[in-house]
C-alpha cells in the first residue's frame, strides 16, 4: 500500500476518538431525525427531494451515469466545504454541526421512505441510501480528523497545504466509493428488477 494512504491510515488510527465522536453525533442525528419527523408541513423539500430520487433511480429514461455523476458533485461540495472549514482547528467543531445536521436529514428521508413507499421504500433505502451516505459520512469524518490533525502539527506552510490537498482527495476517493456502490446496485439489481418486475 502506498506510504501516502499509510501514513494517513496511522494518523485515523491515532485520532480514533474523534472518529468515534463522529459516529457518535451521526447516530444521535439520524435517530433525532427520526424522531422529530412530521408529515406534511415543513418538509416540502424532503419530499420532492425522495420522489426526484425515485424517479432517477427507476425510471428507465434517466441514464444511471447522470445518477453516479450527479451524486459525486454533490459529495464533491461536502468535500469542499470540510477541506475549507479544515483549514482552521477552530472550525473543527462546525464539522460536527454539519454530519449532526446530515444525520437528522437521513433520519427525516427515512421515515418519507418509509411513508410514501412503506417496504419497499424502507428496504430501498436500507439497501442503497443509507449505505451510500454511511460511506459518503466515513469519507468526511477521516477528512475532518486528517484536517485537524495536520492543524494542530503546523510546520511549513507548502508542505501543510498538500498535506490539506491530499487529505481532500483521499476523503473524496471514499466518497466516490459510496457513488459506485449506488450505481452497481442501480445497475446490476434495481433496474433489472424493475424492469422484469
Amino acid at each position: 500500500m502506498p506510504e501516502i494512504i499509510l501514513k494517513r491510515i496511522k494518523t485515523l488510527k491515532k485520532n480514533y476518538k474523534f472518529l468515534v465522536f463522529f459516529g457518535i453525533t451521526f447516530i444521535v442525528g439520524v435517530v433525532l431525525g427520526i424522531i422529530t419527523f412530521k408529515r406534511g408541513a415543513g418538509n416540502e423539500f424532503f419530499y420532492e427531494t425522495v420522489f426526484n430520487y425515485f424517479y432517477n433511480i427507476f425510471s428507465p429514461s434517466v441514464n444511471p451515469l447522470h445518477v453516479f455523476f450527479k451524486r459525486i458533485f454533490i459529495d464533491l461540495g461536502y468535500i469542499a466545504v470540510f477541506f475549507l472549514l479544515g483549514l482552521s482547528i477552530y472550525a473543527f467543531p462546525i464539522e460536527y454541526i454539519i454530519v449532526f445536521y446530515r444525520g437528522m436529514v437521513i433520519g427525516c428521508v427515512s421515515c418519507i421512505f418509509f411513508s410514501c413507499y412503506s417496504f419497499y421504500g424502507l428496504f430501498l433505502f436500507i439497501a442503497v441510501t443509507l449505505p451510500q451516505n454511511l460511506i459518503v459520512f466515513a469519507g468526511l469524518a477521516c477528512l475532518g480528523v486528517l484536517n485537524f490533525d495536520v492543524g494542530m502539527n503546523k510546520t511549513c506552510k507548502k508542505a501543510v497545504f498538500m498535506d490539506y490537498l491530499i487529505n481532500a482527495a483521499f476523503g473524496y476517493v471514499i466518497c466516490i466509493f459510496g457513488a459506485i456502490y449506488e450505481m452497481a446496485l442501480l445497475l446490476l439489481i434495481i433496474r433489472p428488477l424493475n424492469f422484469y418486475l
